[in-house]
Order: C-alpha cells, then sequence, then structure tokens
C-alpha cells in the first residue's frame, strides 16, 4: 500500500514534514523543543476532538515513532 491516498492526496508524512519544517521556521530555528512542544500540543487538541481518551492517543504516537523516525531519515538523508 502507498503511503498517498487515493486521487494524489498529500501523504500524512508529507503533511507531517510539512507541518514539522513549518514549525521550526516559525520559532526561528533555535530550539528543537520549540516545536515538538507545539506540535504535541497541536496532537493533544486534535485528540480531544475526536473524542478519545489520552491513553489512546499515547498508544497511536507509540505506534508511529518508528514511523516518523524513517520519515525523518529519509528527508534528512544527504545525497552522495
Amino acid at each position: 500500500m502507498s503511503d498517498r491516498t487515493e486521487m494524489g492526496s498529500v501523504s500524512i508524512k508529507d503533511v507531517a514534514l510539512s507541518l514539522a519544517h513549518h514549525a521550526d521556521q516559525m520559532f526561528g530555528a533555535t530550539d528543537p523543543r520549540q516545536p515538538f512542544v507545539a506540535l504535541m500540543t497541536a496532537a493533544a487538541v486534535a485528540g480531544h476532538i475526536i473524542d478519545r481518551k489520552p491513553e489512546e492517543m499515547h498508544k497511536v504516537l507509540d505506534q508511529v515513532m518508528g514511523i516518523a523516525q524513517a520519515a525523518l531519515l529519509e528527508a534528512t538523508e544527504t545525497k552522495q
């Protein structure tokens, strides 16, 4: 299965990388903790919007940590 959905929509990975980059730029790219906290706060807000218990959201985040690390490595890999 592709990481893209039907009809050429943007993938979750692409959106996540874009949001992380944008948040980093908004904070001046000086402290990586700031965009992390902002995006985790956004994730918590989204969890409340979709009416999920904190335990459920933690489980989901735990499940995507490996995917997130792979996406970061792919996005930051230097071409040799």
